[in-house]
């Protein structure tokens, strides 16, 4: 068993469990709402680049009219990280995507903000300004 970390409790998980949490934040809802959702996987092996390269693989096949728009390198918290850009359609909705992953302790940490197109750009200038405020914390409780 390992030992699960969150901001209000510290419990065991049994073997073979892993975090599949996600969590979705956001301003009040609005005509132009957008949210960034914070993802984590385990990184496996896996380097960042094969990682996105398949979150991406993975998009196109799932979302209708899926294309990437950019794909760029970034610092977020001191670590490299890769951000792409896309659109989809959601119904007769045309939406916007910006994800920013990084690795941080073995896990793949992924934000993700989308919006309605019309509000691309103030959904990246919100994500822009979540990402400068981004701080790995420390490793509690080392050496229990």
């Amino acid at each position: 068993m390992s030992e699960y970390t969150i901001d209000q409790a510290v419990f065991p998980l049994p073997s073979g469990w892993f975090d599949r949490s996600l969590n979705v934040l956001g301003p009040e809802p609005s005509v132009d709402e957008f949210k960034v959702l914070v993802s984590r996987a385990d990184q496996n092996g896996r380097t960042l680049d094969d990682f996105v390269s398949s979150q991406v693989k993975d998009l196109s096949q799932r979302m209708p009219w899926f294309e990437e728009k950019g794909r760029d390198e970034r610092v977020v918290a001191g670590l490299r990280a890769l951000s792409v850009r896309s659109t989809f359609r959601d119904g007769k909705n045309e939406m916007f995507q910006q994800q920013v992953t990084l690795v941080v302790r073995g896990k793949f940490v992924t934000f993700t903000a989308a919006s309605l197109a019309r509000v691309e750009e103030a959904c990246s200038k919100e994500l822009a300004r979540l990402l400068a405020t981004v701080r790995v914390r420390p490793i509690l409780d080392e050496g229990r």
